[in-house]
């Protein structure tokens, strides 16, 4: 009977094991499921938006009022998408306030999943144009330039580029990628260690 006894509670615990192993495949699932539907939803907002002419401060008003739905990652990937050429890209003159670089600060600033998801829209884009490079910025990677106008207007963070970078997920020809973008990086290790110099050293005066 003891044996009987064990053997049926070791058979419980692996139905309960089992049935709890099923149950996260499903929360899984569902929350893959949800959030394709949620960025299907942001992109479809964003391309209303775009379309609709609204820019500068309109475009702010109207994403505010669209709330939660709308994504700043989205709204990048449109907005670069209806650019008419490469050199338009790389000009960065969309990236206005009266155009539409007020919208793009108020959605992606602070939001660190959403600036990540946004490098992601930026490569999809470029990658879409076969990786060209603009010869009138010397030949520069269209994808550096576009990462080097996003940085310096505060756009994204450079968290959102390393963990773009380091990311373990493959969309696209990541690889390539980051390969073009490469020097852009180690640019950024270099303007990032400038600039904690030029902390401490305006802390060492405070100190006087």
């Amino acid at each position: 009977m003891k044996k009987e006894s064990e053997a049926a509670k070791r058979q419980a615990e692996e139905e309960a094991r089992r049935a709890a192993k099923e149950e996260q495949v499903l929360r899984l699932k569902r929350e893959k499921e949800a959030q394709v539907a949620a960025a299907a939803e942001a992109a479809l907002i964003a391309k209303d938006l775009v379309a609709g002419g609204l820019k500068g401060k309109e475009l702010l008003a109207a994403v505010k009022e669209k709330g939660a739905s709308v994504k700043g990652s989205a709204l990048l990937g449109e907005v670069l998408s209806v650019q008419g050429s490469d050199e338009a890209l790389a000009g960065l003159g969309w990236m206005a306030g009266k155009e539409y670089g007020m919208a793009l600060l108020g959605l992606l600033r602070g939001n660190v999943e959403d600036q990540k998801e946004a490098v992601y829209a930026v490569q999809r884009v470029v990658e879409g144009r076969g990786y060209p490079k603009v010869p009138k910025d010397g030949g520069d990677p269209l994808l550096e330039k576009l990462f080097h106008g996003l940085y310096g207007a505060d756009v994204l963070d450079e968290n959102a580029f390393t963990g773009w970078r380091d990311d373990d997920r493959e969309e696209g020809n990541k690889r390539k990628a980051v390969v073009q973008t490469t020097p852009w990086f180690q640019w950024l290790e270099t303007a990032e260690e400038e600039e904690e110099e030029e902390e401490d050293d305006i802390e060492e005066l405070n100190n006087i």
